[in-house]
């Protein structure tokens, strides 16, 4: 028997042929297709700057709320504006102010509303004159109804100002005589004439790429799996002539082709590349092993995360059964109830597959006790609650035992190279030096015992805590430590 080791959850492969439930095959696809509308979207992260128009489509989400829905950065005559794709009869303009930051509230006092049918030359229709107007929670907002329809494609707010100012509102809604109840503004294309620190991009944008689906990438994807299993001795002709047959399907096909049709070559192409994964000779195992369980609750920094009382039960180690590209998993759960409702700590694989080592927190309920925020409670919590131990498991949820025991939570396990375990532990008994005499802040250390839990040895030392060993393919054990960088931070920190 051979098993693999997840080390932070897995993500279940789910069946590929029709013969089997609807909903395995509708899953996977469903995920697919997700994927492909993420494509859609503007590239925006980390380190990159927000598009204009992912932050002006806040103003025509739907969502009035009072505050900032836009803001444009601090320049001269700032101004947002909204594409109704096509002319429409205009009858009224109703704008919801931000209310929420006092030394903005009269930004907006001066603004204009202005159209035009394309973009380029405007008309101004309202000039607000210096008045104050509200919104969600405080006045009423702006609005504008003309005497007379004013046919235009473009509605833009400008505030007319020689000095920077900043520009934000909370929602434009505009309603024109086809339908006076509906806000024509909904969802609409928007934008604006810069972005600031505090612009955001808005989930509902979306944008048409140069391909409705990314066929391309996942063909030169499939095309790059082919060639590594040839390599290493698979047979992948079927996959090959498979991955051309789409290609020469895709490449007479526009982008303006029907979508059925565009989705049905990129959902057959991702089937084609999951045979090959699945084909990966590096999969010689017969099944996966993973925690599955809730977050658990969270103090602000690392140093307290070892605290039994922060654990939310639920979950369970699990093992998984691959069942290939056209089979269903079977998925196995271990402790299945045996120990009561608790928390998963951390958990390893032994080296012939036969048991997995595991911190387990025993807790009642999702919620954790009152005042544990408080540090100062923990002189009682570490009285009234069951400290984490270690356990210990066959690789089919067999011969449960416990390994450790005692009034120090001990969690994180992992088998050394000579089968004793390593764990991390509250045992060294000391106490976060950063912080008020009063408070219990235990750190963790390294220890180490037989595997019957006999023989208990520390490991390693250190006062401000060590975390997450695990053992590496030479026998070495790889942990984490918490040391401190910034030694100005508090003043205790400078005679250390």
């Amino acid at each position: 028997m051979s098993v693999a080791i997840v080390a932070f959850g897995v993500t279940v492969a789910l069946p590929a042929k029709r013969c089997f439930a609807n909903e395995y095959h509708d899953q996977i696809q469903a995920d697919w297709i997700r994927q492909a509308e993420a494509w859609r979207m503007p590239s925006v992260g980390p380190g990159k700057q927000v598009p204009t128009f992912a932050d002006a489509a806040g103003a025509v989400d739907g969502e009035k709320n009072g505050k900032y829905a836009f803001h444009t950065d601090k320049t001269p005559n700032p101004w947002w504006q909204v594409d109704l794709v096509e002319p429409q009869p205009i009858a009224r303009i109703v704008v919801y102010n931000r209310l929420d930051y006092a030394p903005g509230l009269h930004n907006a006092d001066n603004l204009l509303i202005l159209t035009s049918d394309d973009g380029k030359q405007w008309t101004t229709r309202h000039d607000n004159q210096g008045e104050f107007f509200g919104g969600v929670g405080r006045g009423e907002p702006l609005s504008v109804t003309f005497k007379s329809p004013v046919n235009a494609r473009f509605v833009r707010l400008q505030v007319p100002s020689k000095a920077p100012i900043w520009f934000h509102l909370d929602e434009v809604e505009v309603y024109s005589t086809a339908d006076p109840e509906k806000n024509t503004a909904l969802k609409k294309p928007a934008d604006q004439s810069s972005v600031s620190q505090w612009s955001t991009f808005k989930p509902h944008v979306m944008v048409k790429p140069a391909e409705p689906y990314p066929t391309k990438y996942f063909l030169e994807r499939g095309r790059k799996l082919v060639a590594g299993l040839a390599t290493a001795g698979v047979d992948t002709s079927s996959a090959e002539r498979e991955l051309n047959e789409v290609a020469g399907r895709i490449a007479k096909m526009s982008t303006d082709a029907p979508d059925d049709a565009l989705r049905a070559a990129y959902l057959e192409l991702r089937w084609t590349i999951r045979r090959l994964a699945f084909a990966n000779p590096l999969l010689d195992f017969e099944r996966l092993v993973f925690v599955k369980r809730f977050t658990q609750e969270s103090y602000p920094d690392v140093c307290l995360n070892h605290m039994p009382w922060v654990s939310r039960p639920g979950g369970d180690i699990c093992t998984l059964t691959l069942g290939g590209p056209d089979e269903p998993p079977r998925v196995q759960k271990l402790i299945n109830g045996a120990l009561g409702p608790g928390h998963v700590h951390g958990m390893d694989l032994r080296w012939d597959a036969q048991r997995i080592v595991f911190g387990y927190a025993k807790a009642k309920t999702d919620q954790p006790p009152e005042g544990w925020l408080d540090r100062r409670t923990n002189y009682d919590l570490r009285r009234t609650v069951e400290p984490i131990h270690i356990f210990e498991i066959g690789a089919d949820g067999t011969q449960l035992r416990q390994i450790t025991d005692g009034e120090w939570s001990d969690l994180d396990p992992t088998y050394a190279a000579n089968g004793d375990i390593v764990f991390v532990s509250e045992r060294c008994g000391c106490s976060l030096q950063c912080n008020e005499y009063d408070k219990d802040e235990t750190s963790c250390n390294l220890f180490v015992c037989r595997p019957d839990g006999s023989d208990i040895r520390w490991m390693s030392v250190s006062k401000d805590g060590d975390y997450l060993p695990h053992t590496l393919d030479d026998g070495s054990i790889a942990y984490t430590r918490w040391e401190y960088q910034e030694r100005s931070w508090a003043n205790i920190q400078s005679i250390w």
